[in-house]
């Protein structure tokens, strides 16, 4: 079902989407999830954009220090692979 005229565009929200392991955005099963629907809809050719938040930082990482113990580390992402297509979207909340 390619791209027909007469199909409604969907816009997706989400604050995760596990869409490739390196792209760091996502904790688990909210982005699984929410990956998984837009791989499917493109896989049938449905008109949908997935729209989201690119995290600089994403989610923590825990490390074990020698002591045996945890810290949460925040590295910050470059992702080369992403292209900035220059869209964007504008949402009114309660008339703002």
């Amino acid at each position: 079902m390619a791209q027909d005229k007469k199909l409604p565009r969907v816009a997706y929200f989400c604050m995760e989407y596990g869409l490739h392991s390196d792209f760091k955005i996502y904790a688990g099963g909210l982005g699984i999830l929410a990956g998984d629907y837009l791989k499917g809809a493109k896989d049938h050719g449905y008109p949908i954009v997935g729209i989201g938040i690119k995290w600089k930082q994403g989610y923590s990482d825990q490390r074990i220090t020698k002591e045996g113990n945890v810290l949460d580390t925040y590295p910050i992402y470059k992702y080369e692979f992403l292209k900035d297509t220059g869209v964007t979207v504008s949402v009114s909340i309660r008339d703002r």
